[in-house]
């Protein structure tokens, strides 16, 4: 069974049937990327192609936990009233004012964009067997070298299973799109050669801009030249172009040069980038990308330069294949296409929804805890 394999394809774990398997619970750590406050990590975007998802934060007062430590509990919750077949149905905003100490509770829309992404992390497989399922998640190793550590990482002592986290989910609010656009933009200034020092300092100059369909000039040398090389950027590779002398609508077609070559513009697929997560004003973090000291290089070359293991890599792309961001972007990343029954689909995704709520609003206080208004 992958590893990767879609959560909609199990049923939901708390429903086995005496004779039957039993299910197969995937965690969210399975499938969406993370970075605590301070931590960064090495990735590759495989696709500007994004799945824009709702959300609500949904945020409780303060309260201690087993340790005795304060903490202040909140979660990203999909929002799922409007999806549909849900007609309206979403537990945040049937219950959320209508909880047990609603004052406390504090409840913030959120949109989204999820982008597809390589994760070069080393992590752990966990596997844990309630008795009426099995639920595996993914924790990140911490011995973030190629080979295992039992000196640095308890799981590693363990023996826990170690792979690379491989394809998952980059969740982007507006502003940190924004900024990944931004830096693509940058990237996109620069040619492209999987030689490092070919081009070392220098961008790419661009010559004229033409329709990709009738070859009529969109720009011409002197139009480019009185533009900076952001706004090069920004009209001539990241909008469509409307010819006025063909009516065709796409991307436009340049000549480029860079110390007396031809060139190609740098692709933001084709380099690694490096993520970090910084503190901002009061409890707020900033994503911050980065990739100037990367090299453009294809997946397996950044394999072979972080040294990781043959069989790891192999293990990564094997996920990679069946990968399906649509799915994965799907809320709680449950799968609508693999349900025949589109109620059920729904009982499941609300259900997901009921759990998160009722750890934000009761913590452990299982006595307390609502059922779903909308399924008997």
């Amino acid at each position: 069974m992958s590893i990767q394999e879609p959560v909609g394809k199990h049923d939901y774990p708390n429903t086995r049937r005496w004779g039957q398997p039993k299910r197969t619970y995937y965690d969210g750590s399975v499938r969406s990327f993370y970075l605590t406050k301070g931590g960064s990590a090495e990735i590759r975007i495989l696709s500007f192609n994004f799945e824009k998802t709702e959300e609500f934060y949904v945020k409780s007062a303060a309260r201690k936990g087993k340790s005795g430590a304060s903490y202040t509990p909140g979660k990203y919750i999909p929002a799922v009233g409007g999806l549909p077949g849900f007609d309206g149905r979403c537990i945040v905003t049937h219950l959320g004012p209508k909880v047990e100490g609603a004052s406390s509770l504090k409840i913030f829309p959120s949109t989204k964009s999820s982008f597809e992404i390589f994760d070069f992390r080393p992590y752990h497989v966990i596997l844990r067997d309630t008795g009426k399922y099995t639920q595996v998640k993914h924790a990140l190793c911490k011995s973030q070298g190629p080979r295992p550590n039992p000196e640095a990482c308890p799981l590693c002592q363990a023996g826990e299973k170690r792979i690379i986290g491989g394809p998952r989910i980059l969740s982007l609010t507006k502003s940190q799109r924004l900024r990944l656009l931004n830096h693509e933009a940058h990237i996109m200034q620069l040619p492209f050669s999987e030689d490092p020092q070919r081009f070392s300092g220098m961008k790419v100059r661009s010559l004229g801009a033409y329709c990709e369909n009738c070859g009529a000039e969109a720009y011409s040398e002197a139009m480019l030249r009185s533009m900076s090389e952001e706004q090069v950027v920004a009209r001539v590779c990241q909008g469509d172009y409307h010819c006025t002398d063909c009516g065709h609508r796409g991307k436009l077609r340049e000549t480029l040069t860079c110390d007396g070559e031809d060139v190609v513009r740098g692709q933001i697929t084709y380099k690694n980038i490096e993520v970090k997560k910084e503190a901002a004003s009061g409890d707020k973090t900033r994503m911050i990308f980065n990739s100037d000291l990367l090299p453009f290089e294809r997946l397996p070359h950044s394999m072979y330069r972080l040294r990781y293991p043959e069989f790891m890599y192999n293990e990564a792309m094997a996920r990679l294949k069946v990968w399906d961001l649509k799915a994965q972007a799907a809320p709680y990343g449950i799968n609508p296409e693999e349900f025949k029954d589109r109620e059920r689909y729904v009982q499941v995704v609300t259900n997901s929804q009921l759990r998160d709520v009722n750890w934000v609003v009761f913590g452990q206080d299982r006595e307390k805890y609502y059922k779903n208004p909308f399924f008997s």
